[in-house]
């Protein structure tokens, strides 16, 4: 509670100045940010949650973990007319850095915590492309004959699991219900300790910063970006400020930081490249570059299927 007073000036003004959204039909934190900004300026210890019309503030966002701090009760079952003021302030505020974090509350405009339905497919966009996912996922688009090749996909499943039954000792059947034994850990084969000890003897460690100048000599990915508005000043050394940049960012140290870690760099130069010659769109070309690279190495196929998360 006490580092919590230390911050709390600071997290009402955060509240106070940025638009929370609610991503989904459920408003409980909504209504419970507008409740705690109403009592903002309240030094009581409990808050009544009915109003004088009767209308009562939902707590289906309060956890179980948080219900005895915040309400006074043990029990989630009983009715619930007031709350610790304190312990609902930290609850909100808990909760708000959840939702932000999962997509349930966003903020409209905002870079990293945006509305993700905005990017979304819309349904002129399905329509064109739905035609040629189906041929590349190798699926049926139609309705009807998609939900059929499922069935079917799954009644052999079922029947391939059926037939393997009788032989499976890690599956067995224990009132009625499937129940699955760990898998035993295959024994490791002879000689892979001495192996891996050779291999990582050979191997020559790469700085972070060397694979972006490396994969940037073969790929050429800053390409893609550039001054947001034609307006703006050329860069001197463009490649090595989009390097740092996409160091800096790509692995969240921040402008303070990587400046800190790169001599004769500011801050600031970092932060203006992010803001006027990096987009979205800029940054997901960049990407698809990368990965039309990695797919011409058959390294992929060893792995499995190629694909990058």
């Amino acid at each position: 509670m006490r580092f919590y007073s230390y911050q709390r000036a600071a997290l009402f003004q955060f509240v106070e100045t940025v638009e929370l959204v609610s991503t989904s039909p459920d408003r409980s934190l909504t209504n419970a940010i507008t409740f705690l900004l109403a009592n903002k300026s309240s030094r009581r210890d409990w808050l009544l949650i009915t109003s004088t019309s009767g209308e009562k503030l939902n707590l289906a966002f309060v956890s179980e973990r948080w219900w005895t701090m915040v309400t006074g009760q043990k029990g989630m079952n009983g009715a619930v007319t007031e709350v610790n003021r304190r312990s609902f302030e930290m609850c909100v505020l808990t909760q708000i850095m959840q939702e932000l974090k999962s997509g349930d509350l966003c903020i409209p405009g905002s870079d990293q915590y945006s509305d993700y339905r905005e990017q979304l497919v819309n349904d002129e966009e399905m329509d064109q492309s739905i035609s040629s996912y189906g041929e590349r996922a190798g699926v049926p688009v139609g309705e009807k004959a998609f939900v059929a090749a499922l069935k079917e996909e799954l009644e052999r499943a079922a029947a391939k699991a059926d037939q393997g039954f009788p032989e499976n000792e890690y599956l067995h059947i224990e009132n009625g219900e499937p129940v699955l034994k760990r898998l035993r850990r295959e024994p490791d084969p002879e000689g892979l300790q001495r192996f891996d000890r050779l291999v990582k003897d050979r191997m020559t460690p790469v700085g972070i910063l060397d694979a972006l100048v490396d994969t940037q000599e073969w790929l050429n990915w800053t390409k893609h970006f550039g001054p947001i508005s034609g307006h703006d000043p050329k860069l001197e050394n463009p490649r090595q400020r989009y390097i740092v940049t996409t160091f800096c960012y790509g692995f969240g140290f921040g402008p303070t930081q990587t400046s800190r870690s790169i001599r004769g760099l500011d801050r600031r130069q970092v932060a203006f490249v992010n803001h006027r010659h990096v987009t979205e769109e800029k940054l997901n070309d960049a990407i698809t570059t990368v990965i039309n690279g990695y797919n011409q190495f058959d390294l992929r196929k060893i792995w499995g299927l190629g694909y990058l998360n």
